[in-house]
């Protein structure tokens, strides 16, 4: 899985060093919603377009330093925490998901059918749901 990941970061990496943020976006969108190529074209227009218009972080994402994280920071957590997962994102996601899931006390995790990374917009009354009754909650 972690091969898989890095394999699709080097494609995005190699096309943002390159220049081509919208590329390098293109192909996020296919990694991070388990997507096949041209995944992003055959969204609807708002949809793309909203992407397309943060083509321009995708490089800077990339060449920042990532953020330390280990499970003992996460034991550290003592607030009420919601985890949202795709039902259809890599599985990768659903591994760091699930990692985070055992490392936080009490978190709420949730899984949205029909979705992937992108899940409020995928499936909106899904995620709504979700988010209102975790907020309901507390």
């Amino acid at each position: 899985m972690r091969d898989d990941w890095r394999r699709g970061f080097e494609a995005l990496r190699t096309k943002a060093r390159a220049g081509d943020a919208i590329g390098a976006t293109r192909l996020f969108y296919e990694l991070a919603n388990n997507q096949d190529p041209g995944a992003l074209d055959l969204q609807p227009e708002p949809f793309r377009q909203m992407v397309l218009d943060n083509a321009r972080t995708v490089p800077l994402a990339l060449s920042a330093r990532p953020p330390v994280f280990s499970r003992a920071i996460l034991n550290d957590v003592k607030v009420p925490t919601l985890v949202v997962g795709g039902e259809q994102s890599p599985p990768s996601f659903a591994w760091i998901n699930g990692v985070i899931a055992q490392s936080i006390l009490g978190i709420c995790l949730v899984v949205i059918p029909k979705a992937a990374h992108l899940m409020s917009y995928q499936n909106p009354p899904a995620f709504n749901e979700a988010f209102l009754s975790f907020v309901a909650q507390q």
